[in-house]
């Protein structure tokens, strides 16, 4: 397995998880001043982000009265240079043809975090690293970027909830599904903006300013992908689906909430599956009400005679077979 730990800054409400993302991060409405800016000192900083939709590379350093930006675009690295100075509406950019707006404006985050908007991508610091060392560790941010705008919904599954999070572009949505009982549900949703460097993923609320820390990791098999949240007492997977839409998403959702079960629970795994038909291990589990972790699908692999399980795509698909499911 691949993986990759991103550490993310995100919003939770309710249950577990409320907060969305998108790459444009609107400005505060309050008053910035250069006053704002005596809490850090910019000279010797280094800043980095992904654009979330080109999945271009931006890393963002400032000297004393000078700046270098580098912009990765398939591997091509365009420099430029410049000076820049603080004034009562943000960064003042000089020379610097990319920029849609010269004035890019310096966000505070709970009164202690901060972020920079460059042409509408989200720049955060990376505190201790050298250029070239946060260039190599883009390249496994820009993976993460292109599996989240895959099309796809990723639906993570635990005690009696799952959750929902689909990437668009520069928009996404963030679902909460939650059993009331007696086989009702509660649906919450929350839009928002999201950023991506080498270090973080941030999910915004539309205020741009709420936020927590978290760490991810990206487990990649060969025929399921997940990522792993991990933070303040919260510890939990997304796991890719073949759903593309949040409709659908519900829908699968609905259906692990009200068909909840455990491993423990059964003993005849051949009916386990009865009335899905795909080709996605993960949506299946989901349907039947099982969390669908690489634990779980091993158990019933071995179960299925499944010798040295690693979840391609071939042992998938008969599993689901040997479960009650229909390929298709």
């Amino acid at each position: 397995m691949k993986k990759y730990i991103i550490c993310i800054y995100c919003t939770f409400i309710c249950m577990l998880i409320s907060a969305c993302g998108a790459s444009a991060v609107d400005t505060v409405s309050t008053d910035i001043t250069a006053e704002s800016f005596s809490k850090i000192d910019l000279a010797d900083t280094i800043w980095s982000g992904i654009e979330t939709v080109s999945g271009d590379e931006y890393i963002l350093s400032f000297d004393t009265a000078s700046y270098s930006l580098t912009v990765i675009n398939d591997g091509t690295e365009n420099k430029y240079e410049g000076t820049y100075e603080l004034s009562d509406e943000g960064i003042i950019i000089n020379g610097l043809e990319v920029i849609k707006d010269p004035k890019n404006i310096f966000l505070n985050i709970d009164g202690d975090n901060f972020y920079l908007v460059l042409d509408d991508v989200v720049l955060t610091p990376s505190n201790g690293k050298d250029i070239e060392r946060i260039a190599e560790e883009l390249g496994a941010a820009k993976e993460l970027n292109e599996l989240l705008n895959s099309g796809y919904c990723w639906i993570a599954c635990s005690n009696g909830q799952a959750l929902i999070l689909y990437v668009n572009g520069d928009e996404s949505t963030l679902k909460t599904v939650a059993s009331l009982g007696e086989g009702k549900v509660a649906v919450q949703e929350v839009k928002g903006s999201w950023s991506l460097n080498e270090t973080d993923f941030s999910i915004y609320t539309e205020n741009g300013i709420e936020s927590n820390n978290y760490e991810w990791e990206i487990d990649q098999e060969e025929d399921v992908v997940c990522i792993n949240l991990v933070g303040e007492g919260l510890e939990t997977s997304f796991y890719q689906t073949k759903v593309t839409s949040v409709e659908e998403a519900i829908n699968l959702a609905n259906k692990y909430i009200i068909n909840q079960t455990s491993v423990d629970e059964i003993e005849d795994i051949t009916y386990v599956l009865d009335g899905y038909e795909g080709v996605s291990i993960v949506d299946g589990f989901i349907f039947a009400g099982l969390e669908p972790s690489f634990g779980n699908r091993s158990i019933f692999a071995e179960k299925a005679g499944i010798e040295g399980y690693i979840g391609t795509a071939e042992q998938n698909m008969f599993l689901i077979e040997y479960m009650g499911g229909i390929v298709k």
